[in-house]
């Protein structure tokens, strides 16, 4: 097998979006972004998101939507079978906002309504070969992320110090618990991540990790 480099994800400081700030008193936004390529892990979320909504957050879904997702997979509504209308009740009852995809005029980041963001990931042969950048993008808008930890994201998010990691959906609410009882840690961690995306994940790394790949 011929040499091969990995290049990570990296966020140039002039590619952070800015951040859109929660109301004055208003309630905490948790949520999940993704593609249709995470089908298998926005279901990991489920039980963390309806405790948050049960605690009174805003929940967000931004780009894939489980709603109209089951619905489209079944063909329309009037061909959901009993596991298909279970799911599509479950996400239903959520009762989540959505942010779908959109393709923009020119390249950006689109700023994250979000407070608290999780990152599930299904630990399995395929999925250990994505990145960490749902953990990047949740820094730079401000949000704490709550990962699976597994080696895609433990590297990276380290807990306790710049993020919280979930080893299950349990624990995932238990991460969610937390954040919401305590805003002091919440921003701290934000801070943190933050300050390790400046040190390790922009434009200078990126200059050096593709010049090494390059140029040897």
């Amino acid at each position: 097998m011929p040499e091969f480099y990995v290049c990570q994800n990296h966020v140039p400081a002039q590619d952070w979006p800015e951040p859109i700030p929660r109301e004055h008193g208003g309630r905490i936004r948790v949520g999940w972004m993704g593609s249709p390529s995470h089908v298998w892990d926005v279901d990991l979320a489920w039980p963390a998101l309806m405790y948050a909504k049960q605690r009174n957050a805003d929940v967000w879904m931004i780009g894939y939507d489980p709603v109209k997702a089951v619905v489209e997979d079944a063909g329309g509504e009037e061909h959901l079978d009993r596991r298909a209308l279970d799911k599509l009740r479950a996400w239903q009852r959520l009762g989540y906002k959505s942010i779908p995809w959109r393709k923009p005029a020119k390249y950006e980041r689109i700023p994250l309504p979000l407070d608290i963001g999780l990152c599930p990931l299904r630990t399995d042969a395929m999925t250990l070969g994505k990145s960490d950048v749902k953990a990047l993008e949740m820094w730079i808008n401000g949000a704490c992320p709550i990962a699976s930890n597994n080696s895609v994201y433990n590297r990276t998010v380290k807990h306790m110090e710049n993020g919280l990691l979930a080893g299950s959906p349990s624990e995932m609410i238990d991460c969610v618990r937390r954040l919401l009882d305590d805003p002091g840690l919440r921003d701290h961690l934000v801070e943190a991540g933050q300050e390790y995306v400046r040190e390790h994940r922009g434009a200078r790394q990126m200059r050096e990790e593709w010049g090494y790949a390059i140029n040897g």
